[in-house]
């Protein structure tokens, strides 16, 4: 059976401090032979898949072949968050691969992007300074440590000396540019 078509149930179930959650098998609806016949089915099955992954912060393509259908919204705020998540994550592979090949200009419009897109991590901060600093840009990567900076400073989830340390970092290379 496909998961879309015990989805409330599902989400019902889960808003509870239960710790197991029941849903009705449909004993009724088995499989049929045949190359088409369970093709409805089969359809549902990739939805299933689509929507799990969507749940994952993974957002795919829905469809066969060249032309392909663009993901449907985050449907709550967790996957919402997860995929803003991941979108960090593999741009920061992004960002090390140019890096690595000695692409700054990809390298700089990787953390171009992340500074417009999340405001809250200090090192897309830190590295769109330092690309600015490396292509000789000295009073944008300024401005950039100090973000960088305040972010840090504003955070009082970390430990305390572990930030200390860090800021000192941030304030050595804004203070040598």
């Amino acid at each position: 059976m496909s998961i879309e078509d015990q989805r409330q149930s599902l989400i019902e179930g889960l808003k509870t401090p239960s710790a197991t959650i029941y849903f009705r098998m449909d004993k009724t609806r088995g499989l049929e032979k045949g190359k088409e016949a369970n093709s409805t089915f089969v359809d549902k099955i990739r939805d299933d898949l689509i929507s799990v992954e969507m749940w994952r912060g993974h957002a795919q393509l829905k469809g066969e072949g060249y032309v392909k259908t663009i993901p449907g919204a985050p449907r709550s705020t967790i996957e919402l968050q997860r995929i803003k998540e991941n979108v960090r994550i593999n741009m920061y592979s992004l960002i090390l691969h140019y890096y690595r090949s000695e692409d700054l200009d990809n390298v700089y419009n990787c953390c171009e992007f992340l500074v417009k897109f999340d405001k809250s991590h200090y090192n897309h901060f830190l590295w769109f300074a330092e690309v600015n600093r490396l292509q000789g840009n000295k009073d944008v990567a300024r401005e950039y440590f100090r973000k960088a900076l305040d972010i840090c400073e504003r955070d009082k989830t970390w430990p305390k000396e572990s930030m200390d340390k860090l800021k000192e970092v941030i304030t050595k290379a804004m203070n040598s540019v």
